[in-house]
């Protein structure tokens, strides 16, 4: 299944069945492969744990799936730590985070009311 799905992407141009791990390595140092997919079967709850993360592989490749989302997150999470930053720079420069400090709200809370 995986091998179709492999194959039928159109950034593989071909595959290349490999019988032993000399060959394998043979292909390498040739350069006749630039990745190679193995499964060793001794360990066999290993081996079905990576065989079914490759099923769920992408077959088109497509990393907007995967870049998008982590994008998405990592510039949210950015502006609000900045935000949090700058209000809690400003309060210092107004005098008025030593008051906050003073208060009976703990820190976190006042990085939260900062926030909003």
């Amino acid at each position: 299944m995986f091998i179709n799905q492999l194959a039928s992407s159109p950034n593989v141009q071909r595959l290349v069945v490999i019988h032993s791990s000399q060959d394998l390595r043979a292909a390498i140092d040739r350069q006749q492969v630039p990745v190679a997919v193995v499964i060793d079967g001794r360990k066999s709850n290993a081996a079905q744990i990576c065989a079914d993360y490759l099923n769920a592989f992408n077959p088109n490749l497509d990393y907007l799936w995967f870049m998008m989302p982590d994008l998405l997150v990592q510039i949210s999470t950015a502006s609000a730590i900045f935000v949090t930053a700058q209000s809690v720079a400003r309060e210092r420069e107004l005098g008025t985070f030593d008051q906050l400090m003073v208060s009976p709200l703990r820190l976190h809370e006042i990085l939260i009311g900062s926030r909003c």
